[in-house]
């Protein structure tokens, strides 16, 4: 079983590069173990609204690691990669952590996919 994990181009500025994807071993440590559930990963009209995923294997199955999203009146990033637990250790957690809450504090972060609680 194999699987392609991608950052989406332009949300983690301090990390994008050509060879950026699919992840390597520089992002083993914060790799997800978890994955967020009950998204329309099948709707095209909210793609641009996930961040981080991975195909599974040969099902070609989306899996969505980080998602963006509206809740009331704000905004909300929402990821599975260990950037809490890592972030002491892992240089790449502390920019992964810095380049979601820039993201999230710019224009460039205008979900489609809104909450329903």
């Amino acid at each position: 079983m194999t699987a392609w994990s991608w950052l989406r181009p332009g949300v983690h500025r301090r990390l994008d590069h050509d060879g950026l994807n699919p992840l390597t071993l520089p992002f083993m440590k914060v790799m997800p173990t978890y994955t967020l559930t009950g998204l329309p990963a099948d709707q095209s009209t909210y793609h641009e609204d996930f961040l981080a995923g991975q195909v599974g294997g040969w099902i070609n199955h989306p899996a969505v690691h980080t998602v963006q999203f509206r809740y009331g009146a704000g905004r909300v990033i929402m990821t599975t990669f260990s950037l809490a637990e890592q972030i002491a250790k892992q240089p790449i957690a502390t920019a992964m952590l810095h380049d979601l809450v820039d993201h999230l504090a710019s224009e460039r972060c205008q979900p489609t996919l809104r909450a329903n609680w």
